[in-house]
């Protein structure tokens, strides 16, 4: 790393990943996302020249999944993306960049969403072991109409160890989308995308 951020930053050496990729660290690694190629790559980080390489790539085009943004670690050698309106949950190993599974699990909306659109974020871990990612439903239309069911699940949670999802429904939290996971392992979620600040300051 660096002591102080330069004020004149030297963009030369950076590498361009493409268009919707996410890219989170884990450990000491790196981990893109490219959704348009259904890939995810591991990019180990030199630590005396500060080069990134790629370590390994997997490929979850057959898995049905379509957003990059749920990636989610559990331990080092496991690791979770998941598409939850698609029904999907990639299991894979980020040390060793292999698949484990690819689980087949109930919808978060069987009857799907015409009129509004689902997204997921990155998930987080419960104390006993499981998988939860957070549901955020919004209108896909025009002004002041709401298409939403009222039963659209906003919360989905997986169990590895069964291969089992279990959906819990709260209508306060339909526009939410941050998980806040507290040192005493309990999770807040904010009832408006837009508020994760609201763990600094409320």
């Amino acid at each position: 790393g660096t002591e102080a951020i330069p004020s004149d930053s030297d963009i030369s050496h950076s590498g361009e990943l493409g268009l919707d990729v996410q890219a989170q660290s884990f450990g000491e690694n790196i981990y893109a996302v490219n959704t348009s190629a259904s890939t995810v790559t591991k990019w180990i980080v030199n630590k005396t020249t500060l080069e990134p390489n790629v370590a390994g790539v997997i490929s979850f085009a057959s898995s049905g999944i379509t957003t990059g943004r749920t990636l989610t670690f559990a331990t080092e050698t496991q690791a979770y993306l998941a598409d939850l309106v698609e029904g999907s949950i990639l299991e894979f190993n980020p040390e060793t960049m292999e698949i484990i599974k690819v689980h087949d699990v109930d919808q978060a909306v069987p009857g799907g969403t015409d009129g509004f659109i689902t997204y997921m974020w990155q998930g987080f871990l419960l104390n006993n072991g499981k998988v939860g990612w957070h549901l955020n439903h919004v209108a896909d239309a025009e002004c002041c109409t709401n298409p939403i069911p009222d039963q659209v699940p906003a919360l989905g949670i997986f169990d590895p160890a069964t291969g089992q999802i279990s959906y819990k429904y709260d209508d306060r939290l339909p526009y939410g989308g941050f998980a806040r996971v507290q040192s005493d392992g309990n999770v807040y979620l904010s009832p408006n995308s837009y508020m994760a600040m609201n763990d600094y300051y409320f």
